[in-house]
């Protein structure tokens, strides 16, 4: 299979897609105006303990206090123990997990502590913290605070998981200290882990010296770069190359590599053209970052997916469109639901979806129908990384599921709220447009009559969008007629196309 790494930098920003065969199967761009903190390490300050919800607020020097759950203090981070075996967990560790002890019981008012983001701030919400810190190598997870060792569930064989254990049992760590073997260290000697070991165990003890110097808050520990994740995260040995625009860039690239994955230096190369044709464009990436916006997502069979992401959840609805099939509804209405159950994983990792999500398929009389559509989306959904609880398929097509929200999705990135239409992504019909502005018309005219202001006889100047004003124009002569005679005014609508549809300005003069 076909997968690159390819990489546009520019003034503002950086983006990295990851395409397998000439379609983006994974999407990250970084704004460098603005900070990011999922990661980051700060020491805080409690600013206040909420015991109704088993809570403190930390003060870490946002605007906004962290959130810090009794839960993320005494039990392993859900993100880490979702990619453990079940049972993984040694002794100590399971019994904190299990312990009820109460969040006034461990902090206390001004107490300082050294946390973690795990989610950044979103709306009005302060980023969300933990103490069970994690430090994530090319091979290794390094963990001081959670005291034990595991491997990822995603490497299936035995000996090969055996094999990792042993060596991550030898290591000689504090007993508060634990490791856990990431899915790339399958097949990797013991002298590349304990290689990664060191690194993480330097950058730990770097951050152990800035606590001791700073006073709360303060940051501690930066979360890396996009170029250095995407090497120490995606860059394995089924990727062919890596292709960046420029060259300073390339050149801190390779500085990464030549670190973290040697081996690897040959499969890096710069993009020269960038002047004559962005990489993006020709590698067709730009159109398809674009369709990461629309609402509507089209399928090659004819259907499509519509997204309508919501402030509670996120619906996504499966339609045939102006697919017919060949043989039956029930043939035609499965091949749909197959070809969208893999685009709609893809659009989940692509927009970065997160919180509740409900997809509803067509339905499907077929109960195999049903599951094998269901498989293949677990299946499409398995390399996704972030966190997720999937429920199956019920007997009318829908899935319900959640996925762990780290960042703001793609959309939001890009896109900010209509002032205008305020989300709703709709905007008023001229005929309704018409009517409100004979109501604004009535009310201001009998609000200055009964003031006195003017004479007898008045013009009222009203500017509006020109498309609503030539369908008053065509349409509204009776009504404009009848106010002029009740109000002995003379109106007259003046197009501007500066005007937003929803808009209105009235002026009076004599």
């Amino acid at each position: 299979m076909s997968k690159e790494i390819l990489i546009n930098v520019d003034v503002k920003e950086v983006r990295a897609a990851v395409v397998e065969k000439g379609r983006i199967e994974d999407f990250f761009i970084d704004r460098l105006q603005e900070e990011k903190v999922v990661s980051n390490i700060y020491k805080g300050k409690v600013s206040s303990i909420v015991k109704g919800m088993g809570a403190a607020f930390i003060n870490i020097g946002f605007k906004r206090n962290g959130f810090l759950f009794v839960s993320d203090i005494i039990a392993l981070p859900s993100e880490l123990k979702d990619i453990l075996e079940n049972g993984e967990l040694s002794s100590s560790a399971s019994s904190r997990a299990k312990s009820s002890q109460k969040i006034e019981e461990i902090l206390r008012k001004d107490q300082e502590v050294i946390v973690q983001v795990v989610k950044e701030p979103i709306g009005r919400k302060g980023p969300r913290l933990t103490t069970q810190i994690s430090l994530p190598g090319r091979y290794l997870v390094l963990m001081p605070y959670a005291g034990h060792f595991g491997v990822s569930k995603k490497i299936r064989d035995e000996k090969e998981r055996r094999r990792l254990k042993e060596v991550l049992a030898s290591v000689q760590l504090p007993k508060e200290m634990g490791l856990i073997a990431r899915t790339v260290s399958q097949g990797k000697s013991k002298q590349d882990l304990m290689k990664d070991l060191s690194y993480l165990m330097k950058q730990w003890r770097q951050i152990k010296v800035v606590s001791s110097k700073k006073n709360a808050p303060a940051l501690l520990h930066r979360e890396d770069e996009l170029l250095f994740r995407i090497v120490r995260d995606y860059f394995s040995a089924e990727v062919n190359k890596v292709i960046i625009d420029s060259r300073d860039e390339f050149n801190l690239l390779l500085k990464y590599v030549s670190v973290i994955v040697p081996e690897y230096k040959k499969k890096v190369f710069f993009y020269k053209d960038r002047d004559k044709t962005p990489l993006f464009e020709k590698c067709n990436i730009e159109s398809q970052i674009a369709m990461l916006y629309e609402r509507k997502v089209p399928l090659h069979c004819g259907g499509h997916i519509v997204i309508e992401p919501t402030e509670g959840l996120t619906a996504i609805d499966v339609n045939s469109g102006r697919f017919t099939g060949r043989r039956n509804l029930e043939e035609t209405v499965f091949k749909v639901n197959m070809e969208a159950a893999s685009e709609i994983a893809r659009q989940i990792r692509l927009r970065d979806l997160g919180g509740i999500i409900i997809i509803d398929f067509i339905d499907m009389s077929s109960r195999d129908h049903r599951r094998r559509v269901f498989e293949l989306f677990e299946r499409e959904l398995a390399s996704d990384r972030a966190k997720k609880n999937i429920l199956r398929i019920s007997e009318i097509g829908v899935v319900q599921m959640t996925r762990q929200r780290i960042r703001k999705d793609v959309g939001t990135v890009y896109y900010t709220e209509c002032p205008y239409c305020k989300g709703r992504g709709l905007i008023k019909s001229v005929a309704t447009m018409s009517i409100e502005v004979f109501k604004q018309i009535h009310k201001f005219l009998k609000t200055k009559v009964a003031k006195g202001r003017f004479g007898k006889r008045y013009i009222l100047e009203i500017s509006v969008n020109p498309k609503l004003c030539d369908y008053i124009v065509r349409h509204d002569a009776i009504t404009i007629s009848r106010i002029e005679r009740a109000f002995r005014a003379k109106l007259i609508f003046v197009p501007k196309d500066d005007m937003h549809f929803e808009d209105t300005k009235l002026m009076l003069t004599k």
